[in-house]
Parts: C-alpha cells; sequence; structure tokens
C-alpha cells in the first residue's frame, strides 16, 4: 500500500575496534583525507551516537557549508536501522558489510540511505473506503487529509518500532504474526474444490462423525422417589381410562413430555442411562414404572428413530467442511514439519525442572 524509496548517500568507512565493553572507532571522511576517532560504550545510546556522528558528516558533506553539524545526542538519522541484543539491552545498528582488515581494525563499509514514504493512491482509496463503512458516507476532503495525516502518523511510528526491535518479545504480536500465516495456510488449502468421489470415500472413512444419533419423544407421569403401589396401580388405571397425563402423578418441575431428543439431551435432564431404558420400550403404550435420578415414571414412548448415516447429497457441505478443515490441519503439520527440518534446536532446559527451581 505504500512505496519506499531509499536514495543512498554518500559511504563513509567506517573501522571498529571490537572489545568486551567499549569499542575503539575510527570514520573516513568521505571524500577527504581526514579521520576521526573516538570511544564508544557497548551500549544503545552511544550506538546511537556514532549512527548520528557518521550521519551527520554526510549531511554536512551535502549541505552547505554553513551548516553545522546537529548534536549527536538531538539528531534523528534517517537511515535504515536493523536491531540486535547485547548485554539485555538493544543496540541500534545500520546495514553494516565488512570489507577488509585494516592495522587489526575491522573496517565496514557503512551505508546512509534515506527514507521516504509514499502514500499512493490505493492506501487513499483504503482510507476512504473504511470511512465509509463506518459513518455510512464518503469523507470530505478534510476528513480525507486527516486521515492521511494519522495514518502517516502510525506508520512512522510502526516503522521506528520494527526498527527498534519492539516486535521481538511482545506475546501478542507474535501470536498475531503466527496467526496470519496459519490464515495463509489455511486459505491456499481451504480453496481446494474435490471430486465427489473424494467426498463419498470421505464420509465412508468417517461415518461415526456423520451418523445421526439415535432420537427419541415420549410423554411421562412423574411418580415420585419412593412411590406406593395404591398411588402407581392407581395412576395405571386412570392412563388406562385415557385421562389427561400432564394432570397425572406427583406435581414436580420436570418435563411431563419431550420431542424427538438424542442421548445427550434425555440423559442429560433425567440421568445417564434414562434413555437406554426408555429405547427398548413399545410405542404408543404406557409402561414402567421406569427409574431415572429423580425417581419413577409411567413412560410412553410416541416416536424412535434409529441411528443413521444419511446419503452424501444430503450432508454434502458438512462433509465438505470437514473435509477441508483436516487438509488445513495436514498442510500446517507438513508445512511446520519441513520448517523444523531447516533448524536446529538446541534444548537447554533441564528434562522436568520448572522455570526458577534447580
Amino acid at each position: 500500500m505504500t512505496d519506499t524509496i531509499i536514495t543512498q548517500s554518500e559511504a563513509v568507512l567506517v573501522a571498529i575496534d571490537i572489545a568486551k565493553s567499549d569499542h575503539e572507532v575510527l570514520l573516513q571522511i568521505p571524500g577527504t583525507k581526514r579521520r576521526r576517532r573516538f570511544t564508544i560504550l557497548n551500549q544503545l545510546d552511544d550506538f546511537n551516537r556514532l549512527i548520528a556522528i557518521t550521519t551527520s558528516i554526510v549531511s554536512n558533506r551535502v549541505s552547505s557549508s554553513s551548516h553545522k553539524m546537529r548534536s549527536c545526542i538531538s539528531a534523528t538519522p534517517p537511515i535504515q536501522v536493523k536491531t540486535f541484543p547485547i548485554r539485555s539491552s538493544l543496540v541500534t545498528r545500520t546495514c553494516i558489510r565488512p570489507i577488509r582488515q585494516m592495522r587489526g581494525w575491522s573496517v565496514t563499509h557503512l551505508v546512509l540511505t534515506r527514507r521516504i514514504i509514499i502514500i499512493n493512491q490505493r492506501q487513499v482509496d483504503v482510507l476512504a473506503s473504511q470511512f465509509e463503512d463506518t459513518w455510512r458516507r464518503a469523507p470530505t476532503a478534510e476528513e480525507l487529509a486527516k486521515l492521511k495525516e494519522d495514518w502517516l502518523n502510525r506508520e512512522v511510528l510502526y516503522r521506528e518500532a520494527m526498527a527498534l526491535g519492539l516486535d521481538g518479545n511482545d506475546e501478542i504480536i507474535r501470536n498475531r504474526l503466527v496467526q496470519k500465516i496459519n490464515f495463509l495456510l489455511a486459505s491456499e488449502a481451504g480453496a481446494a474444490r474435490p471430486e465427489d468421489e473424494v467426498l463419498q470415500i470421505y464420509l465412508s472413512n468417517n461415518a461415526e462423525a456423520f451418523t445421526t444419533s439415535a432420537q427419541l419423544a415420549a410423554n411421562l407421569v412423574y411418580l415420585g422417589q419412593n412411590p406406593s403401589d395404591t398411588f402407581v396401580e392407581l395412576t395405571r388405571a386412570r392412563l388406562a381410562a385415557g385421562e389427561d397425563h400432564r394432570s397425572l402423578g406427583q406435581a414436580s418441575l420436570l418435563p411431563t413430555e419431550f420431542d424427538m431428543s438424542a442421548r445427550s439431551s434425555v440423559d442429560g435432564n433425567f440421568g445417564t442411562g434414562f434413555f437406554d431404558q426408555l429405547e427398548s420400550l413399545p410405542l404408543d403404550e404406557w409402561s414402567g414404572p421406569v427409574q431415572s435420578a429423580f425417581g419413577f415414571h409411567f413412560v410412553q414412548l410416541v416416536e424412535r428413530s434409529d441411528a443413521v448415516l444419511p446419503p452424501l447429497g444430503a450432508i454434502r457441505d458438512r462433509v465438505l467442511a470437514d473435509w477441508r478443515e483436516k487438509q488445513i490441519q495436514r498442510a500446517t503439520e507438513t508445512f511446520i514439519d519441513n520448517l523444523r527440518s531447516t533448524y536446529t534446536v538446541q534444548d537447554l532446559a533441564e528434562a522436568g525442572t520448572p522455570a526458577g527451581e534447580s
């Protein structure tokens, strides 16, 4: 969405005598025989000072002689930077390439580059579209200018944050990047369009996942936890006489009927094993007493359906979605395995020892 144009200035030769805590630096001024020598510590501020000094040298060569070198501390060098950890601190560096050894010095070629951000029409269109989706109208010229300014500020901060390595130890950013690469893998694997023969084989191999469970519908009369024989027989006689089952039995909060329900639903309401007891009862007859987790019931089985595997045509979308999910899972596992084969993993953690314990 943006274009970055890099313009290269004159090169500065930088020789660094690297030590443990401080480094001797020798700068070759471009276009002259002048050299500058100084010491920097192995810390972020001093590396930034080195960058600022080299930037100022090039700037002074390009600008008029009346311009003075800006403060090394306050200068913001317009160069591309990378970061790397040194003694738990982030040290900023430029694109430095070793070119030769000279009198015991490590000589590097320090390339200073200026960064330019160009906002192209595509980015402006995206900003305008986002505004219109939110406010249901196109932005005015002033609003669009403000959107561009806000975007530019965010872009500058984003690039500087990346340059400082602020993304390195951020778990949220880490998870988001992992999520994005998973999205890429999912979009590629999910775009596959298998033939019906492939889906039929997948359905046959995974029949259990697509088989509809057995279901029951029933009417119930609750008799209580310990009903007397007299009460049971009286209720049975009244049911046989055709009385409304909803007016019989003991009052409770339990349902007096339920429509076609699977095992999980029936056992969830009446206790594990209740579905199995009802499954073998005859249809349209009052049977029982049948025991549940709450007591005893008379039960009239109204409808029953056995478990069945539907044909592919009836559940094609469901089979396709499941097939694609498995393809994505396999593609991701293969991708990760191939990537891991390119790494050498050194597990320095002591097996079985939690962090912080010795």
